[in-house]
Parts: C-alpha cells; sequence; structure tokens
C-alpha cells in the first residue's frame, strides 16, 4: 500500500514537472518565434534594401558609363566641326562595340536631326524633347521612356551637347539604349527568384526584369511608387494582383530620372521563418526528450525518496503507539529541512503521548492515593496468576486483610490522617511483599495481595509479618504517635485443579475464602490472621 501511494506521488511530481516543463518550452518558444519573427522581417527589409542600393548602384554606374561615351563622341573631331560624313563613319564605330546604343544621331541648335546613323533628315525636329532641352542647357541627360520619331519604339535617350572651340553649345549627340540591353543590366545584378526589381521613370514608365508581368501588375507598381513618394517612404508592404502580400522599397537614382523598385513576397520571408522554427522545434523536442525527461524522474526520485522514509518512520511510529512501545521515528541520512521538522515535531509527540499513555495507565491501573494496583486491574492480573497456577497445578495464595476501626480512625482524627494511615500501610505492604507479589487497594480500608506459587506456610509466614509490622509502625500525629491493626484472611490454592471447572472458578473462590477469613478475624477481634485451604 505504502509502495503504491509513494509511486503515485513520484509519478504526479513528474507529470507537473513535465507538464511546466512543457509550458515553459512553448512559452519559451512562443516568444522566440515573436522576436525571431520580428527580427527576421526587419532583417528583410535591411537585405531588400541592400539589394535595392547595390542594384541602383550598377545602374547609376551603366548609365555614367553610356553618358560617358556619348560626351566623348560629342567632343570628337568631326562633331565639333560638324562634318557629316566623318559623323558617319564616327556612329558606325561606336555602333560596332557593346555599348547598348540602338543608334547615334546629331541634333542642331534648332532641334533639327541632321544624322541618324548613316542617314541624313532634313525633316524631323526634336526641340520639344525634354532631353534636348537639358542638352541645350549644357547637360548630359538620360531621358525617360518615350516613342522614338524614327522607328515608332519605345527608347530611352542618351543626349549630350556639343561645345564648340569658342565655348558654344553648337549642337546635341544623342543615343537611343536598346530595350534588351537596359532589361539585361536590370537583370544582370540578380540575387535569386524571390526578388523582382523594376526600373520606373518619372512618368511611371516601367522596366522589369520578368517578361511574365502584365500590365495590370505593371500598373500596380506605378500606383505603388506613387504611395510610397507621396508618403515619403521609401518601403511598404501591399498586394500585388493575385493577392499575394509584397515587401517593396523604392529609391530614385541620383543623377537620373530614374528609380528602382525591388520587391520579394511576404511568403518566401515567412516559409524561410517557418522552416526556421521546425528546426527550432525538432531541436527543442529532442532536448525535452533526451534532457528534461530524465530530469524530472531524477527530480521526483529526489523528492519522494525522503518522503517515502518519512512515510515508513510515521507508520512505524503508529504501530509503536499501538504497541505501547519506542515512539521515536528512525533517523534518515537524507532528510530536507522541512521534514526534520517534521521528525522532531513527531517526536515531541510521541514522548508527550508517552507521558499521557503513562498517566493514563496510572490513573486506569492504579489507585491515586497509595500508588497501588486498583481492584479492576487486581482481578486482571490475578486471573492471569491462577490461570496459569490451575494449569501447572501449582499452589497460589491470596491474601486480604482490613484495616481494624478504620471508620472510628477516620471520625476520631479526621480525613487527612486516615489518608496517611492508608498510604502507611500501602507503604509497610509494599515493604514487605516479595518481588513477584502483585499489590492492590480493593476498597477504602481494605487490601489484597497475590502471591503466585506460594502455599500455606509461606503464605501463613508473609501474613504474619505484615501483621506485626503494621502494629509495630504507628503513624505520627503532632507529638503523638497512633497504632492501629488490620485483620488477615489467607485462601491458598494447594494445586488440586480437579475441584474446579476453570480458572475463574479459582479465581472467585480463592477472593471469596480470603474476603471470608478476614471478616472472620475481624469479628474475632481483629489483629488475627485467619487461614483457609482449597
Amino acid at each position: 500500500m505504502l509502495d503504491k501511494k509513494v509511486d503515485k506521488l513520484a509519478s504526479v511530481l513528474k507529470k507537473y514537472f513535465l507538464v511546466f516543463s512543457l509550458l515553459g518550452l512553448v512559452t519559451g518558444l512562443s516568444i522566440y518565434s515573436i522576436l525571431s519573427y520580428n527580427s527576421l522581417l526587419k532583417s528583410s527589409w535591411i537585405n531588400i534594401a541592400k539589394i535595392r542600393d547595390e542594384q541602383a548602384r550598377y545602374l547609376d554606374n551603366w548609365f555614367k558609363e553610356r553618358a560617358m561615351i556619348i560626351n566623348n563622341i560629342a567632343f570628337s573631331k568631326a562633331v565639333k566641326e560638324n562634318d557629316l560624313t566623318e559623323m558617319k563613319a564616327v556612329f558606325k564605330e561606336q555602333l560596332g562595340l557593346t555599348t547598348g546604343f540602338e543608334n547615334l544621331g546629331y541634333i542642331d541648335r534648332e532641334g533639327n536631326v541632321l544624322l541618324y546613323g548613316q542617314v541624313e533628315y532634313t525633316d524631323v525636329n526634336v526641340a520639344d524633347r525634354d532631353y534636348f532641352k537639358e542638352a541645350m542647357r549644357g547637360k548630359s541627360c538620360i531621358s525617360e521612356l518615350i516613342i522614338s520619331r524614327f522607328t515608332n519604339n519605345q527608347v530611352v535617350n542618351v543626349s549630350c551637347p556639343v561645345i564648340s572651340d569658342q565655348g558654344e553649345i553648337s549642337g546635341v549627340v544623342f543615343a537611343p539604349l536598346r530595350w534588351s540591353k537596359i532589361i539585361g543590366i536590370i537583370s544582370f545584378y540578380h540575387f535569386d527568384n524571390t526578388v523582382k526589381s523594376y526600373l520606373v521613370d518619372r512618368k511611371g514608365a516601367i522596366f522589369t526584369s520578368s517578361s511574365e508581368v502584365s500590365e495590370e501588375e505593371l500598373a500596380i507598381r506605378a500606383s505603388v511608387i506613387d504611395m510610397l513618394k507621396n508618403e515619403g517612404k521609401s518601403s511598404g508592404e501591399y498586394q500585388n494582383s493575385q493577392g499575394a502580400q509584397i515587401f517593396g522599397t523604392y529609391k530614385k537614382l541620383d543623377n537620373y530620372v530614374w528609380g528602382l523598385l525591388v520587391e520579394v513576397e511576404k511568403s518566401t520571408v515567412v516559409e524561410k521563418f517557418h522552416q526556421e522554427m521546425w528546426y527550432i522545434i525538432l531541436f527543442v523536442f529532442l532536448i525535452y526528450l533526451l534532457l528534461i525527461y530524465p530530469l524530472s524522474r531524477f527530480v521526483a526520485g529526489n523528492i519522494v525518496h525522503p518522503l517515502e522514509q518519512l512515510v515508513k518512520g510515521i507508520i512505524q511510529f503508529v504501530n509503536n503507539c499501538e504497541k505501547e512501545t519506542n515512539l521515536q521515528l528512525v533517523e534518515e541520512g537524507l532528510c530536507y529541512e522541512e521534514m526534520a521538522v517534521i521528525k522532531e515535531s513527531l517526536g515531541e509527540i510521541g514522548q508527550k503521548f508517552s507521558n499521557m499513555q503513562r498517566l493514563l495507565q496510572s490513573q486506569v491501573f492504579y489507585e491515586p492515593l497509595t500508588g497501588l494496583a486498583n481492584k479492576r486491574y487486581f482481578l486482571l492480573r490475578t486471573q492471569e496468576i491462577t490461570e496459569l497456577a490451575f494449569r501447572k497445578r501449582t499452589p497460589c495464595s491470596l491474601i486480604s486483610f482490613s484495616i481494624d476501626n478504620f471508620m472510628q480512625i477516620k471520625e476520631k482524627f479526621g480525613l487527612e490522617f486516615s489518608e496517611k494511615v492508608l498510604v502507611h500501610t500501602a507503604d509497610i505492604l509494599g515493604e514487605t511483599a516479595r518481588l513477584g507479589d502483585f499489590l492492590s487497594r480493593t476498597e477504602e480500608e481494605r487490601f489484597a495481595l497475590i502471591l503466585p506459587e506460594t502455599d500455606a506456610q509461606e503464605a501463613m509466614q508473609m501474613a504474619e509479618l505484615l501483621r506485626k509490622k503494621i502494629m509495630e509502625n504507628p503513624v505520627e500525629v503532632g507529638y503523638d504517635s497512633v497504632s492501629f491493626t488490620i485483620s488477615v484472611g489467607i485462601a491458598t490454592f494447594l494445586g488440586d485443579s480437579e475441584k474446579y471447572e476453570n480458572s475463574l472458578d479459582l479465581q472467585e473462590e480463592l477472593f471469596a475464602e480470603s474476603t471470608k477469613g478476614m471478616l472472620t478475624a475481624q469479628k474475632n477481634g481483629g489483629n488475627t490472621v485467619k487461614f483457609t485451604g482449597l
């Protein structure tokens, strides 16, 4: 029964340990997941911005290189001297290089295109174009997306003013960039399939590295860029045409009318987070299985073992209480301070219980005035002795005596003196009786003692000795002394068990005959001994 209870306690402690450990791990994982997710979002924005800045830097440098090529052409001798024939040769030579130009052209001060590639024109005027106006102000320019007046294709023109030897602007050199080249430049600085880049001009025209982007999606990008510009932001989260959440970041190129939009789908970021969390959960599960579970068994065992020892000690304590034996707990080496307090308290309870037990025994079995056994206890012990004598057919004797004229002594000298007489008689009885004899005060002035294995002669000697001692030892009253005597009746079992059916009959006969002898001695004047053999 004890083992089952202790095992149950160990199981409960282990379960609580595991449950609270699991709650702690879940709480820790939840906090970690929130912090990790926020950190991942933050790092994602940083990475997107980094991609944007690096790609924008690359594009900015590429555009500068195109402007530098046009600038070098504008400072060539053929262009400065307005020699169209030589210009054609220069243009042809440059177009053979990997510059990305679709063609080269020359414009006079009035905006008339005089040369476009190898063809001379007289009826095309571009004075209304922004790139021409910027060049006439002395600035190199990369235009927005425009429709070419030569091919009707969408182009981006790179322009540069032509400065004469006198320091005046004599014309403009321009070159449309190939659409495919621009797309290739955007695609060149590419990170992975999750990142998409869009090159956007001031009017919202968009170049993209993806050929699968629809016009609707391009319109969404344009509106996103407008939103970011209007709100003064460089980054934001929004939905694409398919309803997917997008992280987007925009940056205007420093020297041109173009800007760069870089996008990453939020789902790719979240997917990466989920993958990382699965690894973390697997790692935590292994820790829980390999570390926390064995630790819970160890902790539960360390807690329960001292409790088990304490419970065993308490059960032993209870058994000792029932057997009226040692009421102290056995000391154990493995213990906690709280259990030591319990042990100490139980030890004190045991000591008090022992004292109380002894007190109760004295009150139940002993007469308080003289300290002798009361009649009830005397009958119990007499039954044990007579039972043994009856079975072994050995003699035993019962002596009963009373104080002569006790009532007269009580009336004459008072209650206090009469009690002193009783105590005095009990003291003489205790001094006279042998070690194996059992003594009792059966009534107010009557006493009795059972003498195991004692025949008639020994009983008579004991009775006579007792009578003489009491008679010869008076009780002191002030400066006087008062003598008193006793009347004694003796009943001796001589060992003939066949006269009685059982030991109870023998016991009753001993009491009856000894009492009868005592009363006879009183009638004869007292201070005598009357013997009866059974």
